[in-house]
């Protein structure tokens, strides 16, 4: 079989796995900044393609628990072990929601509001509701209203369609039959697609409730109700620490993204199939307020999540022998007989002297395989409080 052999072959290839679930543009880059589709690329296997299809799908499933807005106080908040101070929890959530009110003041923001909401704001099971509704992806506010179709009050059943015109493009067929107020009409668009064309309406399954278009990622008209709202909340997460499904969420119901002052990332090297090494990192992208105590123990926390409880550090004898034969190695590779290696290393480390070549050589082969095959685990955020 051929394997995709750049970037677009390997998202088209990627969409067509996942379904029904779906490729976001948000989960695209996260593979790209992860360096999984480059090592997939690299490896032109099946295995490496398994390997970056599962990935893909271990995201997906960790958004699902993605929190959508600050938490409530009272009985409504998790207690779990805090990772941060009640202050720093505080000012944290007092932080989110002053740009909050920033943002609301936003000419933009206001427009809209009046413009399609009619001043309101909506719930949170409303603005799923929305979210969920293909009306709003592909009509405008003016013709809802020369259709007599409210943005709220309607039920709408979408068949879709897509036809592939070449390798990164393709074309969307929708039909929406609408009942409202007794009435029922019936719209058809056909919408030019492109990879990288912007037209995704990047959100985490979490918010959707239901999925507007079945088996694609929600995609907009440029000049739709959502076409609109996409190019505002772009705007609004150049100006604020948003991410772009956040700056939706916001325009919608005004809940403001809460803001941790601190946030991971992970990076990882040598992940395809017949590296020679691997390599993973751990970032924490930190507010300069926050106490050194509570970075400890996010550090931690994330420690023991991706190593387990116990940390086992190699000791200097282990790192001092491993140093030890590999200035003894021939020009192969290959390691003198054991058993005069460990004498030798007795003579000059008395101190660490070894009675068994058999121990001798399994610390060797310790040492070799934790400083270039660690097996961290890969996991999703952690809640901080």
């Amino acid at each position: 079989m051929d394997w995709p052999k750049d970037e677009h072959q390997v998202r088209v290839w990627l969409a067509e796995r996942l379904k029904p679930k779906v490729l976001t543009p948000s989960l695209w880059q996260e593979l790209l900044d992860y360096s999984r589709v480059g090592d997939a690329i690299e490896s032109q296997s099946k295995e490496g393609f398994a390997e970056l299809e599962e990935r893909a799908r271990s995201y997906l499933r960790a958004a699902r628990g993605m929190r959508l807005a600050p938490p409530r106080s009272g009985s409504g908040r998790t207690r779990m072990k805090k990772l941060l101070t009640d202050e720093e929890i505080r000012r944290a959530e007092v932080y989110s929601l002053l740009l909050g009110s920033l943002a609301a003041k936003d000419v933009g923001v206001s427009r809209f509001r009046q413009e399609v909401l009619g001043d309101r704001l909506l719930t949170r099971t409303k603005a799923q509701a929305l979210l969920a509704s293909p009306v709003p992806y592909m009509m405008s506010t003016d013709e809802l209203r020369q259709s007599a179709i409210p943005l709220l009050d309607h039920r709408a059943e979408v068949t879709h369609a897509r036809r592939r015109t070449a390798p990164d493009r393709w074309v969307e067929r929708v039909t929406l039959k609408l009942m409202a107020r007794r009435r029922t009409r019936t719209f058809n668009w056909r919408v030019a697609r492109f990879i990288g064309d912007g037209m995704s309406l990047d959100l985490p399954p979490s918010l959707w409730g239901a999925m507007p278009f079945p088996g694609v990622e929600p995609f907009v008209r440029e000049t739709s109700v959502f076409g609109r709202l996409l190019e505002l909340s772009r705007s609004l997460s150049g100006h604020y620490p948003w991410q772009t499904w956040e700056a939706v969420w916001f325009v919608l119901t005004n809940e403001p993204p809460l803001l941790p002052p601190v946030q991971a990332g992970m990076k990882f090297w040598g992940s395809q199939p017949g590296a020679k090494y691997r390599r993973t990192v751990l970032t924490l992208a930190v507010e300069p307020w926050l106490s050194a105590r509570s970075q400890k123990r996010v550090f931690r926390a994330y420690q023991r999540k991706m190593l387990g409880a116990r940390n086992r550090e190699l000791h200097l004898k282990s790192l001092e022998l491993f140093v030890f034969v590999k200035a003894r190695e021939g020009r192969l590779g290959r390691v003198r007989l054991w058993r005069d290696l460990m004498g030798e290393w007795n003579r000059c480390h008395p101190e660490w002297a070894y009675g068994e070549y058999n121990n001798f050589s399994r610390d060797y082969a310790r040492v070799q395989r934790a400083l270039l095959f660690p097996k961290p685990s890969v996991i999703g955020p952690i809640p901080l409080w």
